[in-house]
């Protein structure tokens, strides 16, 4: 005669257990006894949820003032920002022609332009609330 180990029988027992609907009762040393449901099916997996951020409209950048000037005329360029908090940041890139500044945290472009010529300037503005950056060009004509 063989002998069937016990840990076929247990596992034999507890398979029929799970299949009829029954519940396995787990002991615990500090709570006592914990309930829980038998079962053959693996766990479902609920998927995390999409987070999409908010669409509203971007952050805009340009520039107001005359774009075309005479050598040696005064130049005064500010930004009109759209869509932001209000408080930004400014850099630009590029040279700016011979006599004008710019101050990084107006975005102003201004001084007297001394020297003849076409110059493109691209001008970025961060919000510093919420981060968003756009960038824009412009081209000043000295003639």
């Amino acid at each position: 005669m063989k002998l069937i180990p016990l840990a076929v029988i247990g596992a034999a027992l507890m398979v029929g257990n799970a299949e009829a609907g029954t519940q396995i009762v787990w002991r615990s040393s500090t709570t006592g006894a914990i309930a829980a449901p038998a079962t053959t099916e693996p766990p479902t997996e609920t998927p995390p949820p999409i987070v999409t951020p908010p669409s509203g409209p971007t952050l805009t950048l340009s520039y107001s003032g005359q774009l075309a000037v005479s050598a040696g005329a005064s130049v005064s360029l500010s930004p009109v920002v759209s869509h932001g908090s209000g408080q930004y940041t400014y850099s630009y890139f590029q040279s700016l022609p011979l006599g004008l500044t710019f101050d990084g945290s107006t975005g102003k472009l201004g001084g007297k332009a001394l020297v003849r010529g076409s110059y493109s300037i691209s001008i970025a503005v961060t919000d510093k609330a919420s981060g968003d950056s756009t960038m824009t060009s412009i081209t000043l004509v000295v003639s």
